[in-house]
């Protein structure tokens, strides 16, 4: 039992961000009463991976109310979002350090800003300082509510076999035989699966990096430099039409997202 009150203690925070004080209390007694249930002999209570062992997402669907499971599914991914956004603003701090530096930059230096430059798909041409502004484009936070909407979008509210089997809340495909789970209506002559992960956090730093990456979310990137430009502080529902070809579904899943966003007053986790 003790674990299970380090777990609600852990999750009261977000519990209270998303409802208020009063329904935290109830909804947290629910969610109490939940985790015993899906946690009835674990030691570690945490909700994340051992050494070497896969994580066990919670039954979110056994929650008893709308309210319960959408708070529980915030909860869960709200301080794995954060935590990522962290580490890439840290980086960020450090890219900007390194811009203020003189060239030619120390050789080390060098060597760590090219690394970056390949991981996020750069190819290191032109001087120092358009290289280093190219690279701050991509290395940046995505406002949780908005990565908090497509979660919940991509994974039915964290109920879906992808995000219970696979631990993928983002829908992320993969390309190599056997590399995740084959959709149950995947269209004949198609080859992608969706990919497994071992620990949520891993899917939500795929999922970013997606985002800070690839070509197809160029537009999410300059709108949330032009945030940075003007002193903006980044926002769901500003960045969220960057997206359009995050889905086949295009401008409505867009519209979604802004749905998600605005019903659940997700706006106030960007703060």
């Amino acid at each position: 039992m003790k674990g299970v009150l380090a777990v609600l203690g852990q999750r009261a925070r977000p519990l209270r961000r998303f409802l208020g004080p009063g329904a935290a209390v109830a909804v947290g007694l629910a969610v109490l009463l939940w985790w015993s249930g899906e946690h009835p002999e674990s030691p570690n209570a945490t909700g994340t991976a051992g050494a070497g062992a896969q994580e066990q997402i919670p039954d979110f669907a056994a929650l008893p109310t709308v309210s319960a499971r959408k708070a529980a599914f915030f909860a869960f991914l709200l301080p794995r979002i954060e935590e990522e956004n962290r580490r890439l603003l840290t980086l960020r701090e450090d890219l900007e350090t390194l811009g203020q530096t003189p060239t030619p930059w120390p050789e080390a230096r060098r060597a760590w800003f090219e690394g970056l430059e390949a991981e996020y798909g750069l190819t290191g041409e032109g001087a120092e300082a358009e290289r280093l502004r190219r690279l701050l484009r991509r290395v940046d936070a995505v406002p949780p509510s908005l990565a908090l909407a497509q979660a919940a979008t991509e994974s039915a509210w964290g109920t879906s076999r992808f995000a219970q089997e696979g631990r993928n809340f983002f829908g992320q495909w993969c390309y190599e035989k056997g590399c995740g789970l084959v959709p149950l209506l995947r269209p004949e002559g198609s080859e992608h699966e969706v990919r497994v992960f071992a620990r949520s956090a891993d899917s939500v730093t795929s999922y970013i990096h997606n985002l800070n990456s690839h070509p197809a979310h160029r537009s999410f990137r300059v709108l949330r430099a032009a945030a940075r430009r003007e002193a903006r502080p980044l926002s769901g529902v500003v960045l969220a039409p960057g997206l359009l070809r995050y889905s086949e579904r295009r401008a409505a899943y867009v519209a979604d997202l802004l749905a998600i966003m605005r019903f659940n007053r997700l706006g106030r986790f960007d703060a």
